[in-house]
């Protein structure tokens, strides 16, 4: 199995060696072939018109570059007809045998929220309270999905911590409980019995 990555490690100093006796288009197709299958995770499909186009070098440069190589075991043609570099076999089995800790939760991160599905949350939102404000019963809109307890108060993004309130007193309200906005705002929430009438 063959896992994609953006990055590998690279030591300039053995790389530099390994190509430091080499023209310049074999130093050239050598990184690029090295660059491609670590890309792939593994032997690549790649001949020589793929690798020319991909080196901008003739095709009669490319195909006397991977001679040379091959002579110097440096590229190997696999079974299936792949390139393959044995250089790169300890780099993509480090690769292969740290993938496991590489999909661990990281520790710095461990505590904080998953982000939600907003457009799922405010669907449901909107189905189960109707569009109006929770607050001032304004049924105009525009609205949003308020946190009743505010999430800098330890609010979660659970659904019953969710209420449509129009714009003006979501923005307004902030992260203050309700009692505390009520008491400095001329908003006033109505009460259940309130909401029920409607």
């Amino acid at each position: 199995m063959t896992r994609r990555i953006s990055w590998f490690r690279l030591r300039p100093s053995a790389a530099l060696s390994e190509i430091a006796g080499m023209l310049t288009h074999e130093g050239w197709t050598y990184v690029t072939l090295m660059l491609r299958i670590h890309a792939q995770g593994g032997p690549v499909a790649d001949d020589v018109g793929s690798l020319a186009a991909a080196t901008k070098l003739p095709p009669r440069k490319v195909a006397e570059t991977l001679a040379v190589l091959g002579e110097a075991g440096k590229v190997v043609l696999t079974v299936d007809g792949r390139l393959d570099m044995p250089e790169t076999h300890a780099e993509l089995a480090w690769r292969g045998s740290h993938a496991a800790h590489l999909l661990e939760p990281n520790p710095y991160l461990i505590g904080r929220r998953a982000p939600p599905n907003w457009q799922a949350l405010r669907e449901l939102v909107f189905g189960r309270d109707g569009s109006f404000c929770r607050y001032c019963l304004d049924d105009e809109g525009p609205f949003e999905i308020d946190h009743i307890l505010a999430r800098a108060r330890g609010g979660s993004d659970h659904p019953d911590n969710l209420g449509v309130a129009c714009r003006p007193c979501n923005r307004s309200k902030g992260a203050k409980l309700i009692e505390e906005w009520q008491q400095s705002s001329s908003k006033i929430a109505p009460s259940a019995e309130d909401i029920d009438v409607l």
